[in-house]
């Protein structure tokens, strides 16, 4: 129980730090625009090759490791600016570019739309949300946990 409720708490502080540094969709032109998905979607590659990575050296998702906790809280984030986006807007195809680089070509042109759609279906509104109680961060997260491990399972062998 000590724990749960040590990584929650961490898990809160990061949530607040994101928060305060998420990017928002630039409406002034499209070269703002892409720039934003582009990064965004960077970041999500980021954080999606590295919980991979781990998930590949332990054989399972851990979420004792504050790194992945960390990783997660990332994907939350990223994955948040995409859920409205339009699938031939120049934010998707600039997040779905962003990702394929910033995952090291773990995501690939093949699979970056299934990636985005099976992200975008996740429930991460507690992870991302900094108004989330701690026990119902630790249960999100448990679920996620599941969707995740699916996820990871199905990139690249």
């Amino acid at each position: 129980m000590k724990a749960k409720t040590i990584i929650s708490v961490l898990l809160i502080a990061v949530l607040g730090l994101t928060a305060c540094g998420s990017s928002s969709t630039s409406t002034s032109s499209a070269s703002a625009t892409s720039t934003s998905g582009m990064s965004a979607g960077q970041s999500c590659g980021s954080a999606l090759k590295n919980l991979y990575t781990q998930y590949k050296a332990d054989g399972k998702l851990d979420l004792q490791n504050a790194s992945n906790l960390l990783n997660i809280a990332s994907l939350a984030s990223s994955v948040g600016t995409i859920k409205n986006a339009e699938k031939n807007s120049s934010y998707y195809k600039s997040f779905a570019q962003g990702m394929i680089s910033g995952s090291m070509q773990t995501v690939t042109t093949s699979n970056v739309d299934s990636v985005i759609s099976s992200l975008s279906g996740m429930d991460l509104s507690a992870l991302s949300s900094k108004s989330a109680q701690a026990s119902s961060t630790a249960s999100s997260i448990a679920s996620t946990a599941s969707s995740l491990t699916s996820l990871l399972s199905s990139l690249k062998k």
